[in-house]
């Protein structure tokens, strides 16, 4: 089965994720905003991290059964970004970005990224203006504050579950349960057998392994990757040989 692309706007900067949701549940549940407020400036507030990433699809009627999985990492000093999930990268300092493509053989390189469709708050404030009468609820346990945001009078989306450790103050788990056809491409069902997915799927995604104070100093570096010579740019190292797409002028 191929791997799913909705995984990068899942897991990309969850740390952000958490702004979508101030405005729409804090006039319901304060409990929601200040937990995921205080989620978001814990993160933000280290300095070179880095933790793992592991993603889990399956159909919500077998959520213990695993029909698709990657896993990765996340390290970020001062806004600058390297997110390595399965064979794509992408890396982000205040001068560039690049989208590494390793199975493709392709780089794609653009201006500074800060806040864009990379930034999974992006489609969810599209999916909130589509269905703005979102609701909320917190359940407390002795290691985590599980925040569960559901959308009331929609069929694609059914439920997000935020988990907070209780100690890091951090997101440890993001659940969610959607429509599968929002996930696969049309015809999928057909090609992969009879059977095979629910109606609805649930996407998690776990963060392992924080580290702060790593050595991350030369990881956000373009140079690692491309260089440019003659006004024009070439891969290097292993990247060498690698098609580079330019995606912003003035580059």
């Amino acid at each position: 089965m191929k791997k799913y692309r909705i995984v990068f706007v899942t897991v990309l900067f969850l740390n952000l994720f958490s702004k979508t949701l101030y405005a729409q549940t804090a006039l319901k549940d304060s409990a929601i905003f200040s937990i995921l407020k205080n989620a978001q400036q814990t993160l933000t507030s280290k300095s070179n991290y880095r933790y793992g990433i592991l993603y889990r699809y399956s159909n919500e009627s077998k959520p213990l059964i695993t029909i698709d999985s990657l896993s990765g990492y996340i390290a970020s000093d001062k806004g600058s970004y390297h997110l390595k999930f399965g064979s794509t990268e992408m890396i982000s300092n205040d001068r560039v970005s690049l989208s590494l493509f390793n199975d493709d053989h392709i780089i794609y390189l653009t201006k500074a990224v800060t806040d864009s469709v990379l930034n999974p708050s992006m489609p969810f404030d599209r999916l909130i203006e589509v269905f703005p009468n979102i609701e909320g609820s917190v359940v407390t346990t002795k290691k985590d504050s599980i925040l569960k945001v559901y959308f009331p009078g929609n069929d694609l989306y059914k439920l997000i579950s935020f988990y907070i450790d209780r100690k890091s103050h951090l997101i440890s788990r993001v659940v969610y349960i959607t429509k599968t056809e929002t996930l696969v491409k049309s015809g999928m069902f057909d090609r992969e057998g009879n059977n095979i997915y629910d109606e609805y799927a649930q996407v998690e995604t776990i963060f392992t392994d924080f580290q702060e104070g790593v050595n991350t100093e030369n990881e956000f570096n373009e140079s690692n990757y491309l260089k440019k010579e003659n006004n024009v740019y070439a891969g290097v190292g292993n990247y060498s040989g690698y098609k580079i797409i330019i995606g912003s002028p003035g580059l």
